[in-house]
């Protein structure tokens, strides 16, 4: 049995003040901080090493105070000379009933190319970098569809999404930002299908962007980032 997740995504904005929301009705999803302390005794198995005393993996609460899941994303890749971008992106679902036989992994393959955005308009005034990719699912054992969450209305045929990545990668003064820390606003076709209108959710995920020439910032550039929400089924 394929589940497919409806979601309503509370974002606090890292390029604005406001606050995006985007609302579906079959579950809930709430963002929440990826630095939580992980009180676990030893680390899940499927948590990369460098998050083993970061990630929450034994269950969350919802700002509605509902029991929850919870779930990562976490991306790696690199753009070239030429502004095309690749990265890998898993997807960490953790359910929190203390059976760590029933977390799994979902992996996307995310391939796109930059893009000269109007970032203002798309509510992100504060980036530099933006890039219209497709999202491929390319190893699922979640049992999981994706369309809800990547704003769609019907499931398709395959698990291949268009969306937008926004990156805020330097300061006001025009150089990377301390620690070449990233905030990513994520992008879906609204409405659902129609390209060239975008329901933005801001502070999407967080990272790193390591361009290849300090002095000239932007692509060609290595990226990584990490998102998490609190998942509940309704």
């Amino acid at each position: 049995m394929r589940i497919s997740l409806l979601l309503t995504i509370l974002t606090v904005g890292a390029c604005s003040s406001d606050t995006t929301e985007s609302t579906n009705t079959s579950a809930t999803t709430t963002m929440t901080s990826t630095q939580t302390t992980v009180t676990n005794p030893e680390p899940h198995p499927l948590v990369p090493e460098e998050y083993h005393w970061i990630w929450q993996t034994d269950g969350c609460t919802t700002y509605e105070g509902t029991e929850g899941s919870n779930l990562y994303w976490h991306a790696t890749g690199s753009a070239d000379v030429n502004g095309d971008i690749v990265l890998t992106e898993k997807w960490y679902w953790f359910l929190g009933n203390g059976d760590w036989s029933q977390d799994c992994v979902d992996t996307f393959e995310v391939v796109g190319e930059y893009d000269a955005f109007d970032y203002a308009m798309l509510d992100c005034g504060a980036c530099e970098e933006g890039y219209l990719v497709t999202r491929t699912l390319v190893d699922s054992t979640c049992n999981l569809t994706y369309y809800s969450m990547f704003g769609n209305d019907d499931q398709p045929e395959e698990e291949v999404y268009v969306s937008l990545e926004l990156f805020d990668t330097l300061t006001a003064g025009g150089i990377p930002n301390q620690n070449n820390i990233m905030d990513i606003s994520h992008g879906d076709a609204y409405p659902p299908g129609q390209l060239g209108s975008w329901l933005v959710s801001l502070n999407w995920a967080r990272g790193h962007a390591y361009p290849m020439d300090k002095k000239n910032p932007g692509y060609p550039s290595d990226y990584d980032w990490v998102g998490d929400a609190c998942v509940t089924a309704s």
